[in-house]
């Protein structure tokens, strides 16, 4: 999902911490959690922050004023805790995201998927948005809505399913837990192909999904030699000389700061008639080059020109 649907505005007023106003109107709780912490960290160091959402804080905070578009969202996430925790073999994590709805796979593949959840010994969590499954094992647990980071950071959890979303693989990065990656649509087969050749996901088209297909790439998922290398590129990714809070908090006090300069690089501010202009002169000399790449070929390698050369 495009980030452009969010909006940080940021009124200078130093003396008392910066006046800080976060539009966030896409309703989709994932996305919104990306920034929940940040604007949490901007108001306990003084900033004043006004959130405009579908997820307001349940509690309040200080410095921060919560504009609902809707309400509190239900987090029906009871007993979550305790289920996960107490899966001995550890669970296995399903979602496609916000975008995606889970309920709405064809039966035929959803029945396929859940007859391999019936064959392993891991629990399954997947997030599911209707009240109409049927067949489901006694180690599957389906919920409308997951805190699916916090989920991927539990020790017990041994693999996540997922679309393939970049704030998705993201987590699973930061997380080090591997993943059997089913890309539908967008940038998921790019973010699928990525994943698998850093060695921390299995990818598995969706026309593909049967029993045997689906289980075969969920149990190369599973190895432990998959796990270790996650849990390794995890580590690898972490190394870096700040925190990525740290990284965010100063890069948004840097912008309160400096607002007033234009930092903007030219080409950003380029009308349409420019860009075509521009453009036009790259097709023409890639055109170029190829007709004269394909001139010396047939040059050098056409028929007439090897058997000439064969006689003499």
């Amino acid at each position: 999902m495009l980030l452009s649907i969010v909006f940080i505005m940021i009124f200078a007023s130093a003396c008392e911490g910066y006046k800080i106003l976060a539009l966030l109107p896409y309703p989709g709780k994932s996305h919104f959690m990306v920034f929940e912490p940040i604007l949490e960290e901007l108001a306990r160091r003084g900033h004043h922050v006004t959130v405009v959402s579908f997820f307001p804080s349940a509690s309040p905070q200080a410095n921060r004023r919560d504009v609902s578009l809707v309400g509190l969202a239900p987090l029906n996430v009871e007993n979550l805790e305790r289920w996960v925790s107490e899966s001995r073999h550890g669970f296995i994590l399903f979602s496609f995201g916000s975008l995606i709805r889970g309920s709405s796979l064809p039966p035929k593949r959803s029945e396929a998927i859940l007859k391999v959840f019936a064959r392993l010994p891991q629990r399954v969590l997947w997030k599911w948005e209707t009240e109409d499954i049927k067949g489901l094992p006694d180690n599957v647990l389906v919920l409308k809505w997951l805190p699916q980071y916090d989920l991927l950071n539990h020790p017990n959890c041994v693999a996540f399913i997922t679309h393939g979303g970049l704030l998705s693989l993201t987590e699973i990065v930061a997380a080090g837990v591997p993943a059997l990656v089913i890309p539908i649509l967008g940038d998921q087969p790019g973010n699928a192909a990525f994943a698998k050749r850093a060695g921390i996901a299995e990818v598995l088209e969706f026309h593909q999904i049967d029993e045997e297909t689906f289980y075969n790439a969920l149990m190369k998922v599973l190895t432990p030699e998959k796990r270790d290398h996650a849990k390794a590129f995890s580590s690898r990714w972490w190394e870096r000389p700040l925190p990525p809070m740290e990284t965010a908090i100063h890069y948004i006090e840097n912008t309160a700061k400096y607002g007033y300069l234009n930092m903007s690089p030219p080409g950003r501010l380029m009308h349409k008639p420019e860009l075509l202009f521009f453009m036009s002169i790259e097709y023409l000399v890639l055109f170029s080059l190829i007709f004269f790449i394909a001139l010396l070929a047939k040059y050098f390698f056409c028929p007439q020109k090897i058997e000439k050369f064969k006689q003499s």
